[in-house]
């Protein structure tokens, strides 16, 4: 690329010769010769193309050279940045598996409760059925002859 910009400044500086050597050359045959203003209008035109494309090749330049230094910085942003997120990562995945366990925990409970639940709804059915029982039993005795209805 410096080379290339090195070319087109020697080819500037030759076509500026050029011209300024047309021009002088063109100033003495301007009256003979109309064939010599359309050089240095070409010439002039063709500076101007060479001082244009010299110009866009050095804006590249610049950009790619800030591109350059845009990924650098980055890349520097990334590794600086990669530890945080791991050791976020390393206690989120340490919180998820707290909260498995929890979960895991509370279904085991659950299902122990729920156990325990059905075992003393079955023993207050059972006492209900044997209160009735004697209460019939105590109500027959009582009331003798006479039936409940």
């Amino acid at each position: 690329m410096i080379d290339e910009k090195r070319r087109l400044e020697a080819r500037t500086a030759t076509l500026e010769e050029e011209l300024e050597e047309e021009q002088s050359n063109s100033e003495v045959l301007l009256d003979h010769s109309p064939k010599a203003q359309l050089q240095i209008e070409q010439l002039t035109t063709e500076l101007a193309n060479e001082k244009s494309n010299s110009q866009k090749n050095e804006n590249g330049r610049a950009l790619l050279c800030q591109n350059k230094e845009l990924k650098a910085k980055l890349a520097e942003i990334e590794t600086e940045q990669r530890p945080k997120v791991k050791a976020t990562i390393a206690t989120l995945e340490a919180k998820i598996a707290n909260l498995d366990e929890q979960l895991e925990n509370e279904g085991k409970e659950r299902l122990v409760q729920q156990k325990t639940n059905r075992k003393i709804d079955k023993k207050v059915k059972e006492q209900i059925l044997k209160d009735q029982d004697i209460y019939k039993k105590l109500a027959s005795s009582f009331l003798g002859p006479y039936e409940l209805r």
